[in-house]
């Protein structure tokens, strides 16, 4: 029988009553019952869940928020367009090194606490931002933005590791895959609004504008999390989840499994795809024959988390029909697609101007393939997205590990891949319209697409096939839309 939930792994419901602290819960049941009344696993916390919420979402408005606007304003300041796409994507790659720390961190201050203060640390770092638009001296610009860039991403993986350990405490755990869905929702709400919301507040006040919005609303975020009580079960229990094989003997579990490592790859260029476009969108349509304002170029990068959040909502049901790694086959075909499409090269000078033919001079045409490209790129992303959660679950439980001992690290598996790519992203993106133009950069952005995650994709499908006849189950991670009873059985064998 196939379970086909939201991406969540689900509990069997007879293995709900005896979870890993069912001992724990009796003692404490026996001493201080009021507590037990107060903190009742099965109930949602919907309070805590919000605030978990909101706080990832201003994490990732913050760190899109000067897309629309920044590399105009750093180029008059005498940056190139490489340092530009350096400042963007040093907040990721100290995203990415503070992972390693942070869930210590976390729970040896309680995830409420780390995330009060990596609120108000971002709100003083982008009141920060703000005043670099004082300095004139190119390279005193540079430093400064790179400093403060690169520890807001640092307080934003914090911020976003302790948003999720309190989401996935806030709810019962045969809902962790909603709770986990409503949050990624509300980040891709605060991806949407930042270049929006940039470019808007920039036209109205200038280059400070921006930031001191994004400041007031963490402020106001930290001030929310201090005024609201938080069961201290939500606020720190997740030090039970690795009894058993210990975190970094799931980690190592996990890294020796070949599909975990092409998955990671996959996520890591799904992360580059998204974020290729950050640094060089705005010089390409801010010229002839597109010659848009700001907030018109936050309107156009909008397009793709939109679509993305539109198409991610139904893909679950799509999913459904084709199964896991044909939703994601798709997926990377049509994210190839997208860049080939969405701004043609001139005329041809070679392959990487094949498709040459579909250029438009006309502001209508040019416009028409610019969306175009933007919600396929949406829609891919629905599509490689969703099934990742469910097919890493199943290989951790093919490797023996429960949900319990595993999540964890799931969880710092696809947030290493999100922030890496997000630095590698715009480094790619700076490189190679420096040097092709952003045309031709993004038919070549296509075309690599194409090839390495297509035979990633196939060594998933062979490795998938091979291993079929040495299962009892009749489903495959190859069409399997979520997850099936072999999953189930064992995890109620383990609990």
């Amino acid at each position: 029988m196939i379970t086909p939930l939201r991406g969540s792994f689900t509990r069997p419901r007879d293995s709900m009553k005896r979870t890993p602290n069912s001992s724990f819960v009796q003692q404490e049941q026996e001493e201080n019952q009021e507590l037990i009344v107060e903190y009742d696993r099965n109930q949602w916390r919907w309070s805590s869940l919000l605030l978990a919420a909101t706080s990832a979402m201003l994490a990732d408005l913050n760190y899109t928020l000067l897309i629309s606007f920044f590399p105009e304003a750093a180029k008059k300041k005498g940056l190139s367009l490489f340092t530009v796409g350096l400042v963007i994507s040093v907040f990721q790659l100290f995203n990415f090194l503070t992972c390693f720390i942070a869930p210590a961190v976390t729970s040896k201050l309680g995830a409420r606490l780390v995330l009060i203060l990596a609120n108000m640390l971002q709100s003083g770092l982008s009141v920060g931002m703000a005043f670099t638009g004082m300095i004139n001296d190119p390279k005193g610009f540079f430093v400064s933005v790179i400093i403060l860039r690169s520890l807001q991403g640092v307080a934003a993986s914090f911020a976003e590791i302790a948003a999720g350990g309190i989401g996935m405490r806030s709810v019962p755990y045969d809902k962790l895959g909603e709770a986990m869905t409503y949050i990624e929702m509300t980040r891709v709400l605060g991806t949407v609004s930042g270049p929006l919301l940039g470019g808007i507040f920039f036209n109205i006040g200038g280059y400070p504008s921006p930031f001191i919005l994004s400041a007031a609303l963490l402020c106001i975020m930290a001030i929310a999390l201090i005024l609201t009580p938080m069961a201290k079960e939500v606020d720190n229990k997740g030090e039970g989840r690795d009894v058993g094989t210990g975190g970094p003997s799931a980690t190592r579990i996990l890294w020796s499994q070949p599909v975990i490592v092409i998955l990671f790859f996959l996520i890591l260029s799904f992360c580059v795809a998204f974020t290729f476009i950050e640094p060089t969108l705005q010089p390409f349509l801010i010229r002839p024959p597109f010659n848009l304002g700001h907030a018109s170029v936050g309107g156009v990068a909008v397009l793709i988390t939109l679509s993305f959040l539109v198409f991610g909502a139904i893909t679950p049901f799509f999913i459904n029909f084709i199964g896991l790694l044909p939703s994601m086959s798709l997926g990377f075909l049509l994210m190839g697609i997208s860049f080939i499409i969405m701004a043609p090269p001139v005329k041809f000078e070679g392959p990487l101007s094949l498709f040459s033919f579909m250029h438009q001079t006309s502001f209508s045409g040019s416009m028409a393939l610019i969306c175009s490209g933007m919600l396929l790129l949406g829609m891919a992303g629905g599509l490689v997205y969703n099934p990742v959660n469910n097919l890493m679950v199943s290989e951790a439980d093919f490797a023996g590990l429960s949900l319990e001992e595993c999540s964890d690290q799931i969880v710092s598996i696809l947030n290493q891949a999100f922030t890496l790519g997000g630095f590698f992203g715009p480094l790619i993106s700076g490189c190679l319209v420096h040097h092709l133009g952003f045309p031709r950069s993004c038919t070549l952005f296509g075309y690599i697409t194409l090839f390495f995650t297509g035979l990633a994709i196939t060594l998933l499908f062979v490795i998938f096939k091979r291993r079929k006849p040495e299962t009892d189950s009749t489903d495959s991670d190859l069409t399997t839309p979520f997850v099936d009873d072999r999953i189930d059985s064992q995890s109620e064998g383990v609990l």
